[in-house]
């Protein structure tokens, strides 16, 4: 095979969850041929992980905010990203324990850490944690752990995180106890109640950004969610960054991409957008009734810290509200 043949053998594999004897079929070449140029070409890509999958650029408010002054105003200006995890159906071939892919579904899973762009771009991308690996504790391992070169914000900085986290040190946790997920406040007949509550509905808004990026993600690459070929664990984790990369190359080079405007809604969830791309799989622990606790993340207490930073930023969120409606009577 010629290098293009090689990288359309790749493209089609991932874009339309092809097995290995369907390649066979369509590109008249033997089962190992296809296997091993399908590896050639994701270590291929992999190889470009630095120039594509980059941190945020930390300096300066993202675009999408500075769009979106009349739903963010300025509370989120040193926000530089979403974060969450989403659950990817996998084979544990050649592990030592594999049980512990076994998520609370019951399916054999990897947990993928993400962190993305108000843009839907992907910053960050951590595979291979075992399906049973509660959200949570990756990002604590993950944050903490040099060796997995996480990419921590300066001082001041954070990242919008869901319940399942903690509210401390460089991540920004909504209300727990109140409504927190968008159709769940547009089926309110009434307005915000109070300054917790419209802060949990604009965080709600501008964190859904890393749902559609992970929605978009698996819609692209269909073998992301109906893995076809068996393939060695290592494999299978490199190539879920494979794919992030890709998205990124197409988010950078194919300005007007049908697939990215369509995930490019703000506060739309995945759902609504693709009823047929909604995970079954991410169902962790965001229930918003479980008290909040302090939690040590990365050698110190900051829970206080960022919970009166939250405190201040709902106030000035009720306070404009109210003065916004008095505005209209």
């Amino acid at each position: 095979m010629n290098v293009q043949e090689q990288l359309f053998v790749f493209l089609t594999i991932a874009c339309q969850s092809q097995t290995n004897h369907e390649a066979q079929d369509i590109w008249q070449h033997s089962g190992e041929t296809i296997s091993r140029r399908f590896g050639d070409v994701l270590d291929a890509i992999c190889t470009l992980h630095d120039d594509f999958i980059k941190p945020p650029n930390y300096e300066r408010v993202h675009n999408f905010l500075r769009q979106n002054r009349q739903r963010y105003g300025t509370w989120f200006d040193d926000c530089v990203g979403a974060i969450n995890g989403t659950h990817i159906p996998c084979t544990p071939i050649g592990v030592p324990n594999p049980m512990a892919y076994r998520n609370r579904k019951g399916v054999n899973s990897q947990n993928i850490l993400a962190v993305c762009s108000f843009d839907i771009k992907i910053t960050y991308m951590l595979s291979g944690w075992e399906g049973s690996a509660h959200n949570a504790r990756v990002l604590t391992e993950t944050h903490s752990n040099p060796r997995f070169k996480f990419p921590r914000p300066p001082p001041g900085k954070y990242y919008l995180v869901d319940a399942a986290y903690a509210n401390s040190d460089c991540f920004l946790t909504p209300y727990r106890g109140e409504t927190y997920h968008l159709p769940d406040c547009r089926r309110r007949s009434s307005g915000f109640q109070g300054g917790r509550d419209i802060f949990n509905y604009k965080h709600s808004s501008l964190r859904n950004c890393i749902e559609r990026t992970f929605g978009v993600w698996k819609a692209r690459f269909p073998i992301i969610r109906s893995p076809n070929n068996t393939y060695p664990m290592d494999t299978q984790e490199k190539i879920h960054v494979a794919y992030a990369i890709l998205h990124n190359f197409i988010h950078m080079f194919n300005e007007g991409d049908p697939l990215l405007n369509q995930y490019y809604c703000d506060g739309v969830p995945v759902s609504e957008i693709d009823p047929n791309n909604d995970d079954e799989f991410d169902d962790d622990d965001t229930d918003s009734n479980v008290p909040e606790r302090p939690v040590v993340t990365g050698g110190s207490v900051s829970h206080t810290e960022m919970r009166r930073f939250r405190d201040r930023l709902a106030n000035e969120m009720w306070v404009e509200y109210q003065g916004s409606r008095g505005r209209q009577v």
